[in-house]
């Protein structure tokens, strides 16, 4: 086999499509291939990550039609060129977090984001990300109220809009100040001049993970598991018939 190389998700640092330096391959008995590589051999070939020289395992199939080839290898997840086909990479990177249960997709993509710039160290980045999701979600939460001004209040700033929320009812005290914070680590990861932090940005994804927990799972979970609470808070909210709520 030519000296391969491989580009994989570092399992063990946050590097992406990182480079991995071949160190050694172990030529297994071709028992057990399956009918399309019954003429073929398996080999087990070790990786070392460039950045962090943790060691993954790559199993290849090749074919004995493979003897003669000399071009270079670039091998990754899913490769087969004809001659060597890669059967799996071990370990993987273990699955990342998500946004907790029943978070709205836009915001679930802004806290992912910020959750993986968080894993490869890029703190401001990771900040804006997340304080994203904050005002993403604020504005999730305005739309699913419908007010008639709903183009006035949109446009109102995230503190504005958090006050807003709070006035009707959609934040208690004290996630209204849990919004506030959450804010001013925003700002501050946007406008700041001084690097922004790592612990400064894990408090920042700490924060916005409780609050999504708080507007979005904890409502659906309770949607979930007993609907009637739920269709009966919706009807106390309707105007009565001559009066008003």
């Amino acid at each position: 086999m030519p000296t391969p190389g491989l580009v994989y998700d570092c399992p063990e640092c946050p590097a992406e499509r990182q480079g991995f330096n071949f160190m050694y391959a172990y030529n297994h008995p071709a028992k057990g291939l399956n009918e399309l590589h019954r003429d073929g051999r398996r080999e087990f070939l070790l990786f070392t990550c460039n950045s962090c020289h943790y060691p993954v395992v790559v199993e290849v199939y090749r074919l004995v039609s493979a003897a003669a080839h000399t071009m270079p290898l670039q091998l990754r997840v899913g490769f087969n060129d004809g001659h060597y086909q890669v059967h799996s990479v071990r370990p993987s990177r273990a699955p990342q977090k998500g946004a907790p249960e029943h978070t709205p997709e836009n915001v679930t993509n802004f806290y992912q984001q910020g959750c993986r710039a968080l894993e490869r160290g890029d703190w401001d980045v990771a900040g804006m990300g997340l304080g994203k999701a904050l005002d993403a979600a604020t504005r999730h939460l305005i739309r699913t109220i419908g007010p008639p001004d709903l183009d006035g209040i949109l446009s109102m700033n995230l503190k504005r809009r958090i006050d807003w929320l709070h006035a009707q009812g959609k934040l208690t005290d004290g996630l209204k100040s849990w919004a506030h914070l959450m804010r001013d680590e925003r700002n501050d990861a946007a406008h700041e001049e001084a690097p922004y932090g790592e612990e400064e940005a894990k408090d920042l994804r700490d924060l916005t993970e409780v609050f999504l927990m708080y507007v979005y799972m904890i409502p659906g979970k309770i949607a979930q598991r007993h609907p009637e609470i739920v269709s009966g808070a919706a009807a106390s909210d309707e105007p009565t018939p001559g009066g008003s709520n």
